[in-house]
């Protein structure tokens, strides 16, 4: 006798199957093999001026409020996990010991401001 949470894995199984053999039958039917048209140097130049015009549409993409938003987000996300992670690391030691895992915890905030400020 099959019980009731084994019936309904199977009926679980059964949908996921059933629904994964018709999205794929319907995406393999989809891929179509389309004839190459032109010489090797039209798909070429085709594929060049693609690239050209998604190379300018990247660069246009990043403006100066761009930039300044990810200064802005990346500096709070600093002024925050300073005295967070400060005060998760100390709850994880002994009363002894909590200034000086909260001064490594700043020290680390300190050499991980200046390794980005070089790298970016």
């Amino acid at each position: 006798m099959i019980r009731r949470f084994d019936r309904i894995g199977l009926l679980v199984r059964v949908v996921v199957l059933v629904t994964s053999l018709w999205l794929g039958g319907s995406a393999a039917w989809a891929q179509t093999a389309v004839p190459a048209k032109g010489t090797d140097t039209d798909r070429l130049a085709a594929l060049e001026k693609s690239s050209a015009d998604q190379a300018a549409a990247i660069a246009a993409a990043q403006t100066a409020g761009d930039n300044s938003w990810m200064l802005a987000s990346s500096a709070l996300v600093l002024m925050m996990s300073g005295p967070g992670l400060a005060l998760f690391y100390s709850g994880l030691v002994r009363r002894k010991n909590v200034l000086g895992t909260m001064m490594q915890t700043f020290a680390m905030m300190a050499v991980i401001t200046v390794l980005w400020a070089l790298v970016t």
